[in-house]
């Protein structure tokens, strides 16, 4: 990770993050819960702030269980 930049979702740190352009960042969402979570990218020893924020931009998906089998006797 580049440690001038750090993104997060929901205030967790995202994990595997690479920085493409000044306009495309792809990272890793941490495990976690919740809808319109706000996302962070701060990238730091910018002069015109440091801090992008998107709020309520991203939401988990509910799991899903499409089948389970017993355990052995």
């Amino acid at each position: 990770m580049d440690s001038l930049t750090e993104v997060s979702i929901g205030g967790r740190a995202c994990g595997d993050m690479s920085w493409y352009s000044e306009r495309y960042i792809k990272c890793t969402a941490p495990p976690g819960v919740g809808v319109h979570l706000d996302v962070r990218v701060r990238v730091k020893g910018q002069v015109h702030g440091d801090t992008a924020w998107l709020r309520r931009a991203f939401s988990y998906h509910a799991p899903v269980i499409n089948g389970h089998q017993p355990p052995p006797p």
